[in-house]
């Protein structure tokens, strides 16, 4: 016990991420980092999210739509169906790494989106019919 294991893989879309079967208290849904990497290897949510109308000002945009649909996407997958769930998969480290599209050391500090801008995004897909054909 204890011995150093290499790692299990290094996701494509963000190499600084690596996964290790050793350390426990990171969290306990790892397996979104391998939904991510396939994610990323189809490019599924950024051809997605291309072709997606954004109403929001864009001075006023932390989140960008790729990052919210891959975070509600995500949380369905791991059976966090209700929206009150992404309050707390906000915080978890190795959801924010695979939710959002960005990299570098900030990722692990910042937390995903909230319930009411989760609610947000389902309402900007649900009010234009060019979102609905998108999605």
């Amino acid at each position: 016990m204890g011995e150093h294991q290499g790692n299990l893989f290094e996701p494509q879309f963000n190499r600084s991420v690596k996964v290790q079967a050793t350390d426990h208290r990171i969290t306990a849904n790892a397996g979104v980092l391998l939904l991510r990497d396939a994610e990323h290897r189809l490019g599924l949510f950024d051809s997605i999210a291309k072709n997606i109308r954004d109403p929001r000002r864009p001075d006023r945009i932390r989140y960008r739509i790729d990052e919210l649909i891959r975070e509600r996407t995500f949380a369905m997958a791991v059976v966090c169906s209700a929206q009150d769930d992404v309050d707390r998969l906000a915080h978890d480290p190795a959801f924010r790494a695979s939710a959002w599209n960005r990299t570098g050391d900030k990722v692990a500090d910042e937390p995903l989106a909230s319930q009411p801008t989760q609610s947000r995004l389902i309402s900007i897909l649900a009010r234009q019919q060019c979102n609905l054909e998108a999605v």
